[in-house]
């Protein structure tokens, strides 16, 4: 029965914009599964589920394998939020100034997250390197990493 209701909860997710446990339950009884909160509750905490932005600005429930969905990626989107002070961009590489004692968590998140271009990370204190495969390949891992900041700062405001 758990494997069936959290497949339908999978199936569901991935359809339908579902924003909160109370939708989700309700979801699950409109397709004649009889679910508490508290079920429902454990199967996300159990499939790992998460919470991600919409373009629209209004929050869904994920899986980490929907979409392309990178958990590594959403937490590297935290710590550009909550670390970084700023990114410049010099030849191959992209200079990261971070909090006192960040750089390498932020460093970590990066290698973690496999973007696309990035060869490695560098960290020292409070400064990192990013090194990135070719020059022409910076501006678009830069706008990247900007871009996964500010859709941050607009959750972070949609809250």
């Amino acid at each position: 029965m758990k494997q069936r209701r959290q497949a339908k909860i999978k199936a569901i997710i991935e359809s339908e914009i579902i924003e909160t446990q109370d939708e989700l339950a309700a979801a699950l009884r409109a397709r004649d599964f009889d679910v508490t909160q508290a079920t429902v509750s454990r199967d996300i905490r159990e499939m790992k589920l998460v919470k991600m932005a919409t373009a629209e600005g209004r929050y869904r429930y994920a899986t980490p394998e929907s979409q392309g969905l990178n958990l590594a990626a959403h937490r590297l989107q935290g710590l550009l939020r909550d670390m970084v002070i700023s990114l410049f961009p010099s030849e191959n590489l992209i200079l990261i100034k971070t909090l006192p004692g960040a750089a390498g968590v932020v460093a970590a998140a990066i290698d973690q997250a496999k973007l696309k271009d990035v060869m490695g990370t560098v960290a020292g204190h409070d400064t990192l390197l990013a090194v990135i495969k070719t020059k022409t390949a910076v501006a678009a891992v830069l706008t990247k990493l900007e871009n996964m900041r500010e859709m941050n700062d607009a959750e972070q405001k949609a809250e």
